[in-house]
């Protein structure tokens, strides 16, 4: 089966906005099994979009259009492929409880307008999608062997759709069984990952084996596809002794989670309380954690402690410490997570002092230079990175190698 994907909205086109839906589809669709052979981004111009949904068509046995589903006169996505397919628009009641029952539902600053209805509309025979996220239905609308895929443009509601309705769908409809894992790994780069397994994995029809990079590490995506459920499984069980024989100490887990979720699910399962005290990063590990749902089983509390002042009064920093080590050493990071501990009662604490940049480093203490201490059983320990980049990319690895480093001593 081979897709277009086709993006929708001048705001993607003049680079105001990323195009991650792009990604997203492209992504999901090679990984069970779809080609997809081109990708294309055009303007909220209805001639615009009927000639790229026109070269789809030509090309495509499936195209999925993201954005142009809005209430506003420039979302044309559908009134283009109406007029391609010769389907024409029409009101769907179940489009249209779906629009009203949204604004109902809103605060009283969002007033449900007449135009909001055009998102309603929708070419005759489609299937509508429901969309828990947004105003905007998707809809469905098969063609003969065609299969177009209409979804709004924000990715928060469109990926969400993705997993809800079409995945499966589309799985069905390639008539294929799929075995896949995920392996979340951090503490090794993408590239030595991908240069290791060019001579371990066996070439096993219908296996493929993917790396992605993100924020907190690298996931490795292993997809096994196969006319039965039991030959998918055995060959995804080849890859998988491979892969965990030989990159086990990176792998933190098997299930997708994020580095932050996984810390919280261990700490739950292990029935233990965390805090944390920050310096260089201002607060952004305590933001990572308090992105889950159900952390304050956890959680006791954080420290944002900047100064040297504040590292004294708040966590009991010696001053002597200060004075002779500097608040970028091993010394006051051990000393800020026991004193973390102390104050908030906690069984787990994580301390981190650094330098983000883009001044203040010297030539002893560059700029990079990030101590983190841990707080474990009574026992405290530290690390050293030297991180390369500009003054985020410092803050951001340095929270979540913190909590990669932790993981390390709980497990």
């Amino acid at each position: 089966m081979k897709a277009t994907i086709l993006c929708i909205g001048d705001e993607v086109l003049c680079g105001d906005v990323l195009n991650s839906n792009g990604t997203f589809f492209a992504k999901e669709l090679t990984e069970i099994g779809i080609e997809v052979v081109k990708h294309v981004v055009v303007s909220d111009d209805e001639d615009m979009v009927e000639g790229a949904f026109n070269d789809a068509v030509n090309i495509s046995d499936l195209i999925i259009t993201t954005g142009g589903l809005g209430p506003t006169l420039d979302d044309m996505t559908k009134e283009a492929i109406a007029k391609v397919t010769g389907r024409p628009l029409e009101e769907n009641a179940e489009a249209r409880h779906h629009v009203e029952t949204y604004f109902k539902n809103k605060e009283k600053d969002f007033v449900l307008t007449p135009n909001n209805f055009r998102q309603a509309l929708f070419p005759k025979g489609a299937k509508i999608l429901s969309n828990d996220r947004g105003t905007a239905p998707g809809a469905l609308l098969e063609i003969d062997d065609k299969m177009i895929i209409m979804l709004p443009g924000p990715p928060r509601e469109n990926t969400h759709m993705y997993n809800k309705h079409i995945k499966e769908y589309l799985m069905n409809k390639l008539n294929k069984f799929f075995a896949v894992k995920d392996y979340m790994t951090a503490g090794i780069g993408e590239s030595e990952i991908e240069y290791r397994m060019r001579d371990l994995l066996p070439d096993l029809d219908g296996v493929n084996v993917n790396t992605y990079f993100n924020d907190s590490g690298v996931k490795v995506k292993a997809v096994s596809k196969a006319d039965n459920l039991k030959h998918a499984v055995e060959n995804l069980d080849k890859i998988d002794d491979i892969i965990m024989n030989n990159f086990k100490e990176y792998i933190y887990s098997v299930k997708g989670e994020t580095l932050p979720q996984k810390f919280v699910a261990l700490l739950k399962s292990m029935g233990l309380t965390f805090s944390c005290a920050e310096s260089c990063t201002g607060g952004l590990l305590a933001s990572y954690l308090t992105e889950i749902p159900g952390v304050s089983e956890v959680f006791m509390g954080s420290a944002v402690t900047y100064t040297n002042e504040i590292k004294h009064s708040l966590l009991g920093v010696k001053n002597e410490t200060l004075k002779k080590y500097g608040a970028v050493s091993s010394q006051c990071v051990e000393e800020m997570a026991l004193g973390c501990a102390e104050r908030f009662n906690s069984d787990v604490a994580i301390s981190i002092s650094g330098i983000a940049g883009p001044d203040g480093g010297t030539p002893e203490k560059p700029v990079g230079t990030v101590y983190m201490g841990f707080y474990y059983k009574g026992e405290v320990t530290y690390t050293k990175y030297n991180i390369t980049g500009e003054r985020k990319r410092v803050q951001m690895r340095s929270a979540y190698y913190s909590l990669n480093n932790m993981l390390k001593i709980m497990q």
